[in-house]
């Protein structure tokens, strides 16, 4: 049985939610970019979480 009261698990998610402020902070200090950096980031590779993670690494 599923209990609904656990928050989701965050490694579940696929995509970086850019009107939650938190999020993008979050995000940004768990690839180790600055917020801009992140930013442009998506705009070259989209919101995907794994596009994302494979752009900060080939850095």
């Amino acid at each position: 049985m599923h209990d609904d009261k656990r928050p989701p698990d965050p490694s579940d998610r696929k995509r970086l939610n850019l009107d939650d402020e938190q999020d993008v902070t979050a995000m940004s200090k768990l690839f180790r970019v600055t917020r801009q950096e992140l930013l442009d980031a998506v705009a070259t590779t989209g919101t995907d979480i794994a596009m994302l993670e494979e752009h900060f690494r080939s850095q």
